[in-house]
Parts: C-alpha cells; structure tokens; sequence
C-alpha cells in the first residue's frame, strides 16, 4: 500500500509539473527558419504600391527556395504570412509553372 501511495504521489508530481511547464513555442522546419527576416524584408522591398508582390516575383523568389532545396509550402507559408501575396490576383501559380517550364 506504501509503494502504491509512493508511486501515485510521483505520478501526481509528474503531472503537475508537465501543467505548470510553460508551452513549448511551435517548432518551425528549417526551410520556414533559414527564410530570414532579410529576406522577407528583400521582397517586402519588392512590393508595389497596394503592398503585394507580382506573380513575376514571387515565381523567381520561389524558384530560388526551390533550387536551395526548400518546400514550395515552406515559402508559401512565410509569404502568405507576410500577406505579399495579391489575393485577388490569381495568376502566382501561373507564374511559377510557366518559369518552372522556362528552366529559370
């Protein structure tokens, strides 16, 4: 009954202090990590007057992502995070297929 009351007691710490532990931050890829806030300040630097970037510029930045390796969700999402991309502009995927096609 002793080691019973033991183990529970431990149980219950245990427990207690996984509640008390402050979260962990959400853990990014490295391809969303080594996307630098200088680069997102380099596009940012690429964005008209309404504050998007062009399809033209989104397809050569992405190309690059690609060719280090990177996921296209992986830029999607810091793009899209940084709201550069025209929501009303449907043409993004288009530019990146018709430079995907050209080789760039």
């Amino acid at each position: 009954a002793a080691e019973s009351l033991v183990l529970n007691t431990q149980q219950a710490q245990q427990e207690a202090a996984k509640e008390a532990s402050p979260a962990a931050p959400p853990t990014e890829s490295p391809a969303q990590q080594s996307f630098s806030n200088s680069s997102l300040a380099y596009l940012t630097t690429k964005a008209g007057s309404d504050g998007h970037i062009s399809p033209e510029t989104y397809a050569s930045e992405a190309i690059k992502w690609l060719n280090a390796g990177y996921s296209i969700n992986d830029f999607n999402s810091a793009v899209n995070a940084a709201k550069l991309l025209n929501p009303s502009n449907g043409y993004y995927s288009y530019a990146l297929t018709e430079a995907i096609k050209r080789g760039q």
